[in-house]
């Protein structure tokens, strides 16, 4: 399986992608999967995960969160209520 596991979407602050265009690019790569990993929520998951589906891409959802010493990245392994925060500190 070939997964892009850092990409964002138009749910990070700053990044203007169009959620579609992008998945479409991701299948047409060759990728099984992306992880997208927006700064700080996960509130959005469940329209990633269907906007992967019509794409025929299987979605991740991960969390950015920026710190001092850096970025740190984390990957849900199933997405339930814990994940769907609107903000992550």
């Amino acid at each position: 399986m070939f997964v892009d596991f850092h990409l964002h979407s138009h749910h990070t602050d700053g990044v203007d992608v169009d959620l579609d265009a992008m998945l479409g690019r991701a299948a047409e790569a060759g990728l099984d999967g992306v992880c997208i990993t927006d700064r700080a929520t996960t509130a959005h998951a469940p329209e990633l995960i269907r906007a992967g589906a019509a794409a025929g891409v299987e979605v991740f959802v991960g969390l950015e969160l920026l710190t001092d010493h850096g970025v740190l990245l984390g990957f849900a392994p199933a997405i339930d209520s814990f994940y769907l925060r609107e903000e992550w500190r």
